[in-house]
């Protein structure tokens, strides 16, 4: 079911798989989704057990609002607390991020079409879904690490993080410092 892509093999040693597995069900049985698209560190070899599972959902055109209204369905049922992010609610974006038990924080974007505003860059891989849909996204080069980073800090500064997302990047962040 889940489409092959370079770090899938390290992906499925990880605490995160069985994650993987459950979203690529859901999506794949949905008459609103289109694909799934990795996203970050498990598009690549670079995954570990501290990271966090970015995914990208593509939503069919004109189904953004039952999409959203049905987020929650994507959430494991071991979801520990949920929150989004949707800056500009009139646009067919938005982010859904949930922490399981298992402490794997999974952040996914829902975006309709193009029109929505989100965009890719690689490192990406469709898991579920038609390649070519990557093609609906404005396409960057790879963010570097640093650019990423300030983001990060503006939305935090502009108090659009939750304290348990901020929290729980510190912890990620102290894990990195120790190993």
């Amino acid at each position: 079911m889940i489409r092959d892509w370079p770090g899938e093999r390290q992906a499925r040693e990880l605490r995160h798989w069985l994650t993987f597995v459950y979203l690529a069900e859901r999506v794949a049985r949905s008459e609103h989704l289109d694909a799934l698209i990795v996203i970050g560190s498990f598009a690549t070899v670079q995954a570990d057990e501290a990271g966090d599972l970015d995914l990208l959902i593509a939503v069919s055109e004109g189904r953004f609002p039952e999409a959203w209204d049905r987020r929650t369905e994507l959430e494991t049922r071991d979801a520990l607390v949920a929150w989004d992010f949707r800056p500009e609610p009139h646009k067919p974006i938005g982010t859904r991020t949930f922490l399981t038990r298992d402490m794997i924080k999974v952040e996914l974007q829902l975006s309709g079409p193009s029109a929505a505003g989100a965009v890719l860059a690689e490192p990406r891989h469709v898991l579920i879904g038609e390649e070519s849909i990557t093609k609906r996204y404005a396409q960057l080069e790879p963010i570097p690490p640093e650019v990423l980073s300030e983001y990060a800090q503006r939305i935090r500064d502009e108090g659009l993080v939750p304290e348990v997302e901020s929290r729980y990047g510190e912890l990620m962040e102290a894990i990195g410092r120790a190993r």
